[in-house]
């Protein structure tokens, strides 16, 4: 089990649904992860994709990886 010692606020940030407008707020726990291949000069890279589904139109949201900025 895990124990909580120093509780901090999650970080959030916002993006814009590119099919119904609408202004998201979302944190990391909220993002799907999709990895696929990528073949560039005959080399094989994984990329990584983070996305959402939007609570308004039910449509995929792209969205980047929230990185916590130090204070």
């Amino acid at each position: 089990m895990i124990k909580v010692i120093d509780e901090k606020p999650v970080p959030r940030a916002t993006v814009v649904c590119n099919s119904c407008g609408s202004t998201l707020e979302y944190g990391n726990a909220d993002l799907w992860e999709h990895k696929y291949e990528s073949n560039y000069n005959l080399a094989t890279n994984y990329l990584v994709e983070y996305h959402f589904q939007c609570p308004v139109c039910g449509c995929k949201v792209n969205a980047n990886w929230i990185e916590r900025k130090e204070q």
